[in-house]
């Protein structure tokens, strides 16, 4: 069956019911109060549709389970079923849809409303077992809806018809019972206070406010998303495109250290040495960085976390040797984890030598390897003065410089490389006392 074919059979079907449903239902005794009743119901739901809300970032939604539970309970089945069919006939044509299509969803309409006015109207008194018909109602009014529009895209898309009504479900349940909810309280207040009817529209000014907050969060989000995306080009363009001139000039420098220069001539080559290796140190951490901006595929190993933690030890040890400050690495036989060793190890080394570049002589720097429960850690913890509270927050933040200086993107490319392997990070600090620096490393799969 093609989607057309299906859309003819529902426009065919739901004429046929309102036809069944004039020739069943009993004669009209108030025609006066149903066509007042119908014209309110179709208006609102005319302007439902034209006017859908925004509830999430890309989904909008229509407010109009609520005018046609209104009419289908309040109004014989197919009194209600003419009024909401034709008010979302002219609304689909107003709004400039084919005429197939606005058929078809003016049948969708009638049917709906057919299935909720047998099952739960014309709710004339408010006893317990009517309510609950209202109810009731409602719930078919929504299954039959989420059905029937299921049914619909599984054929369009050629998709499994169980598995798009059950996301139909599971995206739209909360709206469609905040709406009949809403459908339900207006009809129930209309029997027992017609001027009370209005009050659950009350809450239509708070969803306009809402709805407008909410597209204002949306507008920023996708501002500071821009201004990221861009920062992140910048960093890639960055570390791509300086690496070649960098060694270039360490080269050069390099044979001027070589040749005959005056005194004050050697100092200046030394100075530009140093400065052309702190840029070295940045561009490799820039690199870093935007490997992990670029989301590039990991280079996934099974890796012994005490030999990459004796390693990092290795590296570092002479440069806190000169500070006075003593390392250790405290590990058990072997632990494991299932990481980008490269990442890992990159994150682990910026966390040291941020101990290290912050603490004073006789301080300490531990590497310690653990597990928790099935999660493997890695830490570093210090003894040196320790963080500010006020800082704390935005430790890991890009560019945040401590008192010592630095390039303030250490901590971030660390956060990065770890959140990049599906772990995370975290610090406990204590002003005077040092800090403790915690890598938790997802559990590693089980040995094949």
């Amino acid at each position: 069956m093609t989607f057309r074919r299906f859309s003819l059979g529902i426009v065919l079907l739901a004429a046929g019911c309102e036809v069944a449903a004039i020739v069943l239902s009993p004669p009209v005794s108030e025609p006066l109060r149903e066509a007042g009743i119908g014209a309110l119901a179709a208006t609102g739901l005319f302007l439902a549709d034209r006017m859908p809300v925004r509830i999430g970032p890309n989904r909008r939604a229509t407010l109009g389970t609520a005018p046609i539970l209104f009419a289908a309970l309040l109004l014989s089945p197919p009194v209600a079923a003419a009024f909401t069919g034709g008010a979302f006939l002219l609304s689909n044509r107003v709004l400039g849809r084919r005429w197939i299509n606005s058929a078809y969803n003016a049948a969708q309409v009638v049917l709906i409303t057919l299935v909720a006015g047998f099952a739960g109207g014309p709710l004339s008194r408010l006893d317990p077992l009517h309510v609950l018909r209202a109810v009731l109602a409602a719930v078919l009014l929504t299954a039959t809806s989420t059905l029937l529009a299921g049914v619909a895209i599984a054929l369009f898309r050629k998709e499994s018809l169980p598995a798009v009504v059950a996301d139909g479900f599971r995206v739209s349940w909360a709206q469609d019972l905040a709406d009949g909810g809403i459908g339900v309280a207006m009809a129930v207040l209309f029997v027992a206070a017609p001027i009370a009817a209005v009050l659950p529209l009350a809450a239509l000014p708070l969803v306009y406010r809402m709805n407008r907050a909410l597209e204002e969060e949306l507008r920023s989000r996708e501002q500071v998303a821009a201004i990221l995306a861009a920062q992140r080009r910048f960093l890639t363009d960055v570390a791509h495109n300086v690496g070649n001139p960098l060694a270039t000039i360490r080269t050069n420098l390099g044979l001027l250290r070589v040749g005959r220069l005056a005194a004050d001539e050697r100092v200046a080559v030394e100075d530009a040495r140093n400065e052309s290796e702190r840029l070295v140190t940045l561009w490799k951490r820039l690199q870093v960085l935007a490997q992990t901006d670029e989301d590039l595929p990991l280079k996934l190993s099974r890796v012994n976390l005490v030999d990459l933690a004796n390693d990092v030890l290795h590296a570092y040890e002479r440069e806190a040797e000169q500070k006075g400050i003593a390392m250790e690495v405290e590990t058990p036989l072997a632990i494991e984890a299932t990481v980008d060793a490269d990442l890992i190890r990159q994150a682990a080394a910026n966390l040291v030598e941020n101990a290290i570049r912050h603490g004073r002589a006789g301080t300490r720097v531990t590497i310690r390897v653990a597990r928790v429960g099935q999660l493997p850690i890695l830490e570093v913890v210090d003894t040196g003065p320790g963080i500010p509270a006020e800082r704390v927050a935005a430790i890991f933040d890009r560019f945040q410089r401590g008192p010592e200086g630095g390039t303030g993107l250490g901590l971030s490319i660390a956060r990065s490389a770890v959140e990049r392997n599906g772990g995370r990070i975290a610090v406990e600090s204590r002003l005077g006392s040092g800090s403790r620096f915690t890598i938790t490393l997802p559990r590693p799969p089980a040995a094949a």
